[in-house]
């Protein structure tokens, strides 16, 4: 009898063991599965965003106006951008630029922050913006700056790598069509 109990309790204890690695392997499946998911939604979204990039392209070179061709450009990238505060300023025409936007034009680099806050460059002028994520990006003519696109909001991280890299390529596009329209409106 104790025998007969001993190796009952023998395969019990291995078909548990077993079932247990068989449902360790379903929650392992179950996880690359939901990760696939996320992955494929952010995939959908870049290209989605990227397909609004190409419509800045056909919406934008419409205009061969430097003015027109910056208003359709500021209102492309609010449409970008949504729910975020876009700025496009231009050297010809520089408003109340804020010190990170003056530290891209004088850097001539992108910018990422997503805590103003906590990053050590702006630290002492946190206080003096309204926004606590930002990034932006010089339009650059020749090489030199012509002007910074930035997009900020007043909730920390916000941003990351990909919304620097689509800003980015907007203001490659941007700086190809204001050109355009300054070469055009000279000739």
């Amino acid at each position: 009898g104790l025998r007969q109990y001993a190796e009952i309790r023998i395969r019990q204890t291995r078909h548990y063991n077993f079932l247990n690695g068989r449902c360790g392997e379903v929650d392992y499946v179950r996880a690359r599965a939901a990760a696939a998911v996320i992955l494929s939604e952010s995939l959908r979204q870049k290209a989605v965003q990227w397909e609004q990039l190409n419509g800045v392209v056909h919406a934008v070179t419409a205009s061969l106006f430097p003015e027109k061709a910056a208003e359709l450009l500021q209102q492309e990238a609010r449409k970008l951008f949504s729910g975020h505060a876009v700025e496009i300023s231009l050297n010809k025409a520089d408003g109340a630029a804020n010190p990170v936007t003056d530290w891209i034009r004088n850097s001539n680099q992108n910018i990422l922050i997503t805590d103003m806050a906590n990053d050590f460059r702006f630290s002492e002028i946190a206080h003096r913006v309204s926004f606590s994520s930002f990034i932006g990006a010089p339009i650059r003519e020749n090489g030199a700056p012509a002007g910074v696109i930035s997009v900020s909001d007043r909730t920390p991280s916000v941003f990351d790598m990909d919304h620097l890299r689509l800003l980015s390529k907007f203001s490659e596009i941007a700086a190809v069509i204001l050109r355009n329209a300054d070469i055009y409106e000279k000739t």
